[in-house]
């Protein structure tokens, strides 16, 4: 009995393996992977048993046999996570691997599963067939910018333009420009239109593609002046400034007649500075130290490059100061006397006392501010400052040792004539009495 149940066994296992063929899921898929990173393309074989499992390249040339690489490309192998797995591993995929991959079973009839992988590109730019930079151009030609990229899926381009004036600010060109893609011309530039203009690539597959092209715009120098005329002191300092605009700045210098003025010369008298506000703006300057009379005239800014020469004067003239004149009134009031110029500017007043001939004390103030009044012990002056704690705010008392009072009636003009006639009448009147007598 034992003997008959080992032998059906015997009988039995080369049948089953005659039922049980190898099964190869054959559901065509796609993987898509970016440039540089892994690829894995599935394959799973069910009861493989004596048959081999073979991948083949997109030109149909053989990549392993069962478990062995038989290409020379060492990014490839046959991975395993599960026994009936059989996965094709490429490491740092390149947009050449993109293409259709089988894996095949050698049954008969042969199994077999088509894998197609397509490879995605970051954007890249091919300088050497793009635009160099940076580019000069003359004033008023047609200019075409190109931006050559390469991508998998294709790129869209776009165009910004970076002002000199306003290097931080990005701005899509508005002036006369078409754009096409790769393309950017600008119609009939301009110096205005001179600054950076940055190309920007991009398909979804990071990083951007960036490319900046500073364009340079060729004109004849521009030259102005703020002062024209400058008058100064003798014995001063001066210091003259022009404006130039010129692309290339080949060529800036100032001179005095026919003479170029140099940095250094007589003793230094002369110190030209030069201001760069931008690739084609500056500032020329030129200090002149102690003038003389020589040094007084016409003085020329003078800025040339290959496209022409201009030039601007500016003339320094000698600033003479006439002195003023002033006059003064002097004003006496009983037994005070003070003395008041009638000059604008800010002076010294005297008061002197007659009764003491010496003088009271001074106060610098001006005309206008000036009022004055007569007590018992001296003379008020109005200096307009309640600020120095008098006992009158807005008055200085100038005291004398000996100042005698003054009658109201004396201190009144008007009553001076009244006072002296009342004299004469009874002095008169005495003499008449007397005769009479």
């Amino acid at each position: 009995m034992e003997l008959l149940i080992n032998v059906f066994f015997l009988f039995l296992i080369p049948v089953c393996h005659a039922w049980a063929q190898p099964r190869l899921n054959t559901v065509s898929t796609t993987i898509t992977q970016t440039s540089g990173y892994s690829a894995v393309l599935n394959c799973q074989v069910y009861d493989l048993g004596d048959a081999q499992v073979i991948w083949l390249g997109p030109m149909g040339m053989p990549l392993t046999f069962g478990r062995k690489r038989i290409t020379t490309d060492k990014r490839i192998s046959v991975e395993q996570p599960y026994s009936v797995d059989w996965n094709l591993h490429i490491r740092h995929v390149k947009p050449s691997d993109a293409g259709e991959y089988i894996c095949k079973v050698d049954t008969s009839p042969p199994q077999t599963k088509r894998v197609n992988l397509k490879i995605k590109v970051a954007p890249s730019i091919n300088h050497a067939l793009s635009t160099k930079n940076p580019l000069s151009v003359e004033e008023g030609e047609n200019v075409t910018l190109v931006c050559k990229v390469s991508a998998l899926p294709a790129a869209s381009v776009m165009w910004f333009y970076y002002h000199p004036q306003r290097p931080n600010n990005r701005e899509q060109p508005n002036f006369p420009a078409s754009v096409t893609g790769e393309l950017l011309t600008i119609h009939d530039i301009s110096k205005e239109q001179a600054g950076i203009y940055e190309c920007l690539a991009f398909n979804g597959v990071p990083p951007t593609a960036v490319k900046n092209i500073t364009v340079n715009v060729e004109f004849k120098p521009i030259i102005s002046s703020t002062n024209k005329k400058i008058r100064q002191l003798r014995g001063k300092d001066t210091i003259l400034e022009c404006n130039i605009k010129a692309y290339p700045p080949e060529i800036a210098i100032w001179k005095k007649g026919n003479m170029e003025i140099k940095e250094g010369e007589r003793d230094w008298k002369y110190y030209p500075t030069l201001f760069k506000n931008s690739e084609s703006e500056f500032v020329l300057g030129l200090q002149i130290y102690s003038l003389e009379a020589d040094d007084f005239g016409n003085y020329t800014c003078v800025a040339s490059n290959q496209h022409g020469t201009a030039s601007v004067q500016v003339l320094v003239e000698e600033l003479v100061v006439k002195p003023s004149t002033t006059t003064s009134t002097t004003t006496t009031r009983g037994t005070t006397t003070v003395t008041t110029p009638t000059s604008t500017s800010t002076s010294t007043i005297p008061m002197t006392s007659s009764v003491s001939n010496k003088t009271l004390s001074s106060i610098r103030t001006t005309p206008n501010q000036i009022k004055s009044t007569t007590t018992q012990k001296g003379v008020i002056i109005d200096d307009g400052d309640s600020s120095k704690g008098d006992k009158d705010p807005g008055y200085n008392v100038l005291t004398t040792p000996a100042v005698y009072p003054i009658s109201p009636a004396e201190q009144d003009p008007r009553n001076r004539g009244n006072c002296l006639n009342w004299k004469l009448s009874g002095l008169a009147a005495l003499v008449l009495l007397l005769i009479i007598m």
